[in-house]
């Protein structure tokens, strides 16, 4: 295989500039996009860091600056790509380990995006020309018809919603009885608003899981006492990741964004049996590159990656 170098980046300056973005329906502000643009070259690599204190812990000055440090101080080479190690082992010089402030998941995730997109770009990416099951997203404030033809819905569920949430999933499931139904909690729920909740579901409901449902994690343990019904990793994955050997029962919901795409990788290899489901946090459509890569590992799933941000029109 050929040698590809990747072009030093000249300046800081060269990759800052901000727009609002349009995610959905909605308009988004505070994003900034770091376009990567090299001199004598028509190679322009693009990714996104969502400032989101919910997921990322990070701020855009750092990973702004990361990005630049590590392009400038290290060269890739791509003839021993090795999907399950750091930076995929693309370095020019393997002998020279990067820095430990390189290795941070947020930082380490935005540098693994940047190679894969570079990789994909050069004709030698490692993600496979394949479908990808992907579930789609809903409220109670959607249209119904919108979802006719879902085969694995998201929905997000609120205590404060609930009788609306139980009109709209009684009314798709009399006209998608197919559908496979992922109820997103996130951590609004007390055991027994929850139990409320599922003795007026339709007894026929083809339900996944639920997400994360309890704002007490410790109510997750009585309620599977009592119901047969799955209860999904989400937003407590990133405590617990060191552990999950303790959840192998249960489905993990994991955003790469959070841990670095070479880690998790290396860790789905290593759990074959695991069920992992990877979700996207509102990246550009480049970052959507590592978390195909990953969802590729688990091909029965369905991925929530549809939470990609429109390029925006210079």
């Amino acid at each position: 295989m050929k040698d590809f170098y990747f072009p030093i980046i000249s300046s800081l300056e060269d990759f800052s500039f901000q727009k609002p973005l349009k995610v959905r329906s909605q308009t988004i502000t505070k994003n900034v996009f770091l376009r990567l643009q090299y001199e004598n070259s028509s190679l322009y690599l693009s990714t996104l860091y969502e400032i989101n204190p919910q997921f990322h812990q990070r701020s855009l000055v750092e990973i702004q600056k990361s990005l630049h440090d590590f392009f400038k101080l290290y060269s890739l080479n791509f003839n021993q790509i090795k999907l399950d190690q750091p930076f995929f082992n693309t370095l020019e010089h393997l002998h020279l380990v990067p820095e430990s402030r390189f290795y941070d998941p947020e930082i380490m995730y935005h540098i693994e995006v940047t190679i894969l997109f570079a990789m994909n770009t050069l004709g030698i990416s490692p993600i496979k020309d394949q479908k990808i099951k992907q579930n789609e997203l809903a409220t109670s404030s959607d249209a119904v018809e919108s979802f006719l033809s879902t085969e694995c819905l998201k929905f997000k569920i609120t205590p404060k919603s609930l009788d609306k949430d139980l009109l709209f999933i009684e009314k798709l499931q009399n006209k998608n009885p197919k559908c496979l139904w992922r109820f997103d909690g996130n951590r609004l729920w007390n055991i027994d608003q929850l139990i409320t909740f599922c003795e007026k579901l339709p007894s026929n409901l083809n339900i996944d899981y639920f997400e994360d449902p309890f704002l007490v994690f410790s109510d997750r343990f009585l309620f599977e006492k009592r119901y047969p019904f799955l209860l999904a990793l989400d937003e407590n994955v990133e405590a617990f990741f060191p552990k999950l050997e303790l959840f192998t029962h249960s489905p993990i919901v994991i955003k790469p964004s959070q841990f670095g795409i070479s880690p998790l990788y290396q860790w789905m290899i290593h759990h074959p049996k695991q069920r992992v489901i990877i979700s996207s946090s509102y990246e550009h459509p480049s970052a959507m590159l590592g978390l195909k890569l990953l969802a590729q590992l688990k091909p029965s799933e369905f991925h929530g990656l549809a939470n990609f941000i429109e390029s925006p029109r210079e």
